[in-house]
């Protein structure tokens, strides 16, 4: 910056390379959580995670409030894993993780 203004010294390609499609997460998550047990405390948990991917996959995004919906499912979702106690949650929350930052990117450009 110079005190008359920006000075541009030329454009650069930029290229990002998108290694996961939001199908892709959303397919892990699906996966992750299909892992956990499927009784006892736990199993109402994994019940819970799983009705909220189900809603993230139906819901069509029309705007920012869809995508909104969206993370506050998956952000519930986080927190219902970090109760869960016979085994560990990790997976679960990382797979989670990268869809909610896959929908925060959504967001922001929506």
């Amino acid at each position: 910056m110079q005190s008359s203004g920006p000075r541009v010294f030329g454009t650069f390609p930029f290229d990002l390379t998108v290694a996961q499609t939001g199908q892709d997460l959303q397919a892990n998550a699906s996966a992750a959580a299909a892992l956990l047990p499927s009784s006892g405390k736990d199993g109402a948990i994994r019940t819970q995670i799983q009705q909220a991917l189900a809603s993230v996959a139906a819901r069509p995004i029309h705007s920012r409030t869809d995508i909104e919906a969206n993370l506050k499912d998956l952000l519930g979702a986080a927190a219902q894993a970090s109760s869960l106690r016979t085994v560990d949650p990790t997976a679960v929350r990382l797979a989670l993780d990268e869809l909610i930052r896959y929908w925060e990117a959504r967001w922001s450009v929506f």
